[in-house]
């Protein structure tokens, strides 16, 4: 079946991310997002916090 799928083809998915709604998709990724800058920050602030003293 995936066999004769050219790349770049539309090939329907079954899974519950496929079934979700375009701007839910579009907002759990920029949550994402921001949790990851979130954490990022915080870890370098402790670093450097850690540094000093």
């Amino acid at each position: 079946m995936l066999s004769d799928i050219m790349i770049g083809q539309f090939f329907p998915g079954k899974s519950i991310l496929h079934r979700l709604d375009a701007m839910a998709k579009i907002l759990m990724l920029f949550a994402l997002i921001i949790s990851i800058f979130y954490v990022t920050v915080n870890m370098i602030i402790f670093c450097l916090l850690y540094l000093i003293l």
